[in-house]
């Protein structure tokens, strides 16, 4: 169970993500999101202070038309932990954890002010494939296969 440092330290993270994220989430607001839609979530929590540094999360999805793949979302390092190379190992735990459940692929998108996580993701492996237009910017598509 998440603690109330925990749920304040996961809110930081979460508007590090967009500039649109406005509310606090609460304890139940992180249950709900994790155990509804069946998501891989993972942190990063530095031992001696006990603080959530990092997240990211991992969304599989089977479709009609593409088989299984999954979504990448929300990988996130807090500003002071930064280039320490945290959101790597989240996204190699992503990535390991999408291979155990043999996804086709995974994808995710990232706005283009965060041009550090652009270079991480390309290599990781990741090849940029589109761009959306979103409310907090322009975002980039990057996919890896990993058949």
């Amino acid at each position: 169970m998440p603690s109330a440092h925990d749920i304040a330290d996961l809110n930081v993270l979460r508007k590090t993500l967009s500039s649109t994220v406005k509310d606090e989430w609460t304890d139940n607001d992180f249950k709900s999101f994790l155990w509804e839609q069946r998501i891989i979530f993972v942190v990063a929590v530095v031992e001696e202070a006990r603080k959530i540094v990092g997240m990211g999360s991992l969304h599989p999805r089977r479709l009609m038309t593409h088989g299984t793949h999954g979504l990448v979302e929300d990988v996130a390092v807090i500003e002071a932990h930064q280039e320490q190379g945290i959101g790597k190992k989240i996204c190699e735990c992503l990535i390991a954890e999408a291979r155990s459940l043999s996804l086709a692929y995974l994808e995710l998108s990232s706005n283009d002010r965060r041009g550090a996580a652009h270079r991480l993701y390309l290599r990781l492996g990741f090849k940029k494939v589109g761009t959306r237009i979103r409310a907090d910017g322009t975002s980039s598509i990057f996919r890896l296969d990993l058949r």
